[in-house]
């Protein structure tokens, strides 16, 4: 297991950047084609922010992004082709983020974002303008069957899911559980649109 590259919480600390840890812990924690978190990373992180949030932090979100039809992508025109969506659709959604909120990719064809001090509201309207930043986006490539010249559209499905307090040891599992269930729901909606998942209610001592 991969020692986690955050330093104990501090609730007055700003948000860990990437500039301020030792190159050679975070080095493992980043995705070589697009350097920036990966998901052990990611995981790294929700557990630092669940950790502040158990200490009396505020609440944060995460944000599950999946770019639609991305292995249709990558069979029709290519791994080379895929590549630059990705880059492309990294720069849309950095685009409209906050200093301070954090983007990884989690899976092959999927993005998380980690939104400290952020509302279920404010997210919504976030993953408003993320769709609406991926699908303003053309990838020009070439297929002979087509004349060789094609723009490629590109849009994404969006699942999010707002952590209050929970079990520790089911922070990260129990977090994206949710964020996951909330992505397949915007996929069964027809894609290209943002669903919220159930509410983690805060665990009480009884």
């Amino acid at each position: 297991m991969i020692a986690a590259p955050f330093p104990p919480v501090d609730a007055a600390a700003p948000q860990i950047l990437l500039s301020t840890l030792d190159a050679t812990r975070v080095e493992p924690l980043l995705d070589p084609l697009l350097g920036i978190w990966n998901r052990a990373g990611l995981e790294a992180l929700i557990d630092r922010q669940h950790a502040a949030s158990l200490a009396g932090d505020a609440p944060f979100l995460v944000l599950l992004i999946d770019i639609d039809f991305f292995k249709q992508i990558n069979e029709s025109y290519g791994i080379a082709v895929g590549d630059s969506v990705l880059k492309l659709v990294l720069r849309a959604l950095r685009g409209s983020l906050r200093t301070g909120d954090e983007i990884g990719r989690y899976a092959a064809d999927q993005f998380l974002l980690v939104l400290a001090n952020t509302t279920g509201s404010s997210a919504e309207r976030l993953a408003r303008r993320l769709n609406d930043a991926v699908s303003a986006l053309r990838v020009e490539t070439c297929a002979k069957s087509r004349g060789c010249k094609v723009n490629i559209g590109c849009s994404v499905s969006i699942g999010i899911a707002e952590w209050t307090s929970a079990p520790p040891a089911e922070s990260a599992q129990a977090l994206m559980g949710v964020a996951d269930a909330a992505l397949l729901a915007a996929k069964r909606r027809g894609r290209n649109c943002a669903r919220v998942g159930r509410r983690l209610e805060p665990v009480r001592p009884s």
